[in-house]
């Protein structure tokens, strides 16, 4: 399991030993000793309506109330930079926290408030040792979802994400996951089948940030789901099989560079498809291999001469196609000839477009 923090608690260790340098200043003037207070005292609301059975919230309360805390600007242990540790001695508990941690935790507050909550579980002499209790706060598991779909999830409640429930989750309908600026530019994220669980209610989803992957079964916690945007995604999987999607939008803002071969072919009730690949990459007819049932597609082939002419097999296996956009100067070109010759009606849409319709 990936970690949340480094916590470490000793029950008998010299205060030298874990300090690295500076000097102990107590709560009074303590800003940082402060802030991990009120995060403590967070948590203790948050089992008032909602308690975790083996977490006497009583003793919560006093842990935080006798608990003397000091920060650090770091702290050490046999050579091992550390966020915290807690002294649970009957007479003098005590919690020494790093500043440097606590201020790489200012952009995820439930972060904070799990250490706190791990601290003082240390303090009361609750083994905590494998999250046990901590990441119980977390009954919806929001909090370890992607962080764009988190950050959406706390918006879209305005709650921190240990405070979303399920029944929250369950009645959701619509849900926009852009990107934060603050994440920093370049950053490709990789979805997980996770990130939408409980969400079964959901009907739109578009996630705006930047993509390397998303998982095959991706769709499986959201049943309900008829439209999917994925605005940028460099690898493109086939999806598990989906009864409800009926719109994808793939590739808008960045080209998709990898599509698996009849990555749609699963997706029973799609009629809409917008895919934009690097065509010098993308074999767009064997991506959209296994489709059946199009009535709607933009075909956004780049970066390659003159869309390939093996775009009419997709044509051809999509009966019901009504219309279809793709790149294109040339009205005389083979594939609009092959179309026109299907009944479609081929007109430029823009100068770099081309708009082929079909009518009944």
């Amino acid at each position: 399991m990936k970690k949340l923090f480094v916590i470490l608690a000793l029950l008998s260790l010299p205060v030298s030993a874990a300090i690295k340098d500076g000097n102990e200043r107590g709560n009074g003037g303590d800003e940082y000793a402060k802030e991990f207070i009120r995060a403590g005292l967070n948590v203790a609301q948050i089992l008032e309506t909602n308690p975790i059975h083996g977490v006497d919230l009583e003793l919560l309360r006093k842990a935080i109330r006798e608990t003397k805390v000091n920060s650090r600007v770091t702290l050490s242990l046999r050579g091992n930079e550390v966020d915290a540790i807690n002294y649970p001695d009957a007479l003098n508990p005590r919690i020494l926290l790093s500043r440097t941690a606590w201020d790489r935790l200012k952009d995820s507050p439930h972060r904070r408030d799990f250490l706190a909550f791990h601290e003082y579980l240390g303090i009361m002499g609750v083994d905590d040792s494998n999250y046990a209790y901590s990441l119980r706060l977390d009954g919806a598991n929001v909090c370890g979802r992607d962080i764009v779909i988190r950050k959406a999830l706390e918006n879209q409640f305005q709650k921190l994400c240990y405070h979303i429930k399920n029944e929250d989750l369950y009645f959701l309908r619509e849900l926009h996951a852009r990107y934060n600026p603050w994440m920093g530019e370049g950053v490709f994220r990789n979805l997980r089948a996770g990130d939408l669980a409980g969400l079964e209610q959901l009907r739109t989803f578009s996630y705006f940030d930047r993509l390397a992957s998303v998982p095959t079964d991706f769709l499986r916690g959201v049943p309900e789901l008829s439209f999917l945007a994925l605005l940028v995604v460099q690898n493109v999987p086939k999806f598990d099989p989906h009864s409800e999607l009926s719109t994808l939008r793939i590739g808008e803002l960045e080209v998709a560079e990898s599509v698996a071969e009849g990555a749609f072919a699963h997706l029973t009730k799609l009629g809409t498809l917008v895919l934009h690949v690097d065509g010098s990459k993308v074999d767009f007819a064997k991506a959209l291999k296994g489709t059946k049932g199009l009535y709607s597609l933009i075909a956004g082939i780049h970066n390659v001469s003159e869309v390939p002419f093996s775009l009419l097999r997709v044509v051809r296996a999509n009966p019901h196609l009504k219309d279809l956009v793709f790149p294109g100067k040339n009205l005389e070109s083979a594939l609009s000839k092959g179309l026109m010759a299907l009944g479609f009606r081929c007109n430029k849409l823009d100068p770099g477009s081309v708009l082929c319709t079909k009518s009944d």
